[in-house]
């Protein structure tokens, strides 16, 4: 239920196709705790996708090795966008 819950979302938002193809791959390999945690962030505020899908991107690129960013530079951005928001 979560799980299509979140595909929901994602399906109904305004990011590109190509961002909600990296959503629901997320979805197939996130476990239940995963999923419930992005969830409870989406519903507090939906416009926060953008900055997960930034940064569920570079995290995905990191681990690809095709990242500009480190795992440092990632952390520090995450810390800094809950700092602000």
């Amino acid at each position: 239920m979560i799980y299509q819950q979140l595909k929901d979302i994602i399906k109904q938002s305004k990011i590109e196709e190509r961002d909600k193809e990296l959503w629901y791959e997320f979805i197939r390999v996130a476990n239940e705790e995963q999923i419930t945690s992005v969830l409870e962030v989406l519903e507090s505020n939906p416009e926060h996708l953008d900055f997960l899908t930034k940064n569920l991107r570079n995290s995905i690129n990191l681990v690809q090795g095709k990242g500009d960013k480190s795992v440092e530079e990632i952390v520090e951005e995450q810390a800094k966008y809950i700092e602000d928001n």
